[in-house]
């Protein structure tokens, strides 16, 4: 009884741990995008000719996006469970999973003068969770629009050696 105690105890102990670092963790990474978003903020009050108040409101929408995405990311985060059993997962078309992010990532890439294409050449259908796919795809795609300087993104699904795979090149 008393090792069980001291089990469930240790592992709540953890479980508290990952919990505040979790938390700190969130807020490092929500502070950044805030202080931005207040610095645009400030520029549109400032702005004087309607050009200027565009441009100013422009940043100010896209750093709500940015601000958005992140929450969006430590949201789906906070929701992923360690211990899920393995059996909770489903099959994943990974092929249409890169199609759909690409499509949603295609202003984002023109934007930037980048050309973001899919190599997919059959469909290819794994196991696993589809939002925290999706999640990451979605992270991978964005990492690599927004870090690239110029040319190519293309997201990749196939088989190799038996295996399905999922590549972001930039």
């Amino acid at each position: 009884l008393v090792a069980a105690l001291n089990g469930l105890l240790g592992r709540l102990g953890a479980a508290l741990s990952r919990e505040r670092h979790f938390i700190a963790d969130a807020a490092h990474e929500l502070r950044t995008p805030l202080t931005a978003l207040r610095l645009q903020l400030q520029l549109a009050e400032r702005a004087q000719a309607p050009e200027e108040r565009a441009k100013a409101h422009a940043m100010l929408r896209e750093g709500i996006a940015r601000a958005t995405r992140v929450v969006e990311q430590l949201l789906t985060l906070a929701r992923q469970d360690p211990e899920a059993p393995v059996d909770s997962l489903a099959p994943v078309d990974l092929t249409e999973l890169a199609t759909s992010v690409a499509h949603a990532q295609a202003a984002s890439a023109d934007a930037r003068g980048l050309s973001l294409g899919v190599e997919a050449p059959a469909p290819v259908v794994s196991s696993g969770d589809p939002d925290a796919l999706r999640a990451l795809l979605d992270n991978l795609v964005d990492n690599a629009i927004r870090y690239t300087s110029a040319g190519r993104v293309t997201i990749r699904t196939g088989r190799a050696d038996g295996e399905a795979f999922l590549e972001v090149e930039d």
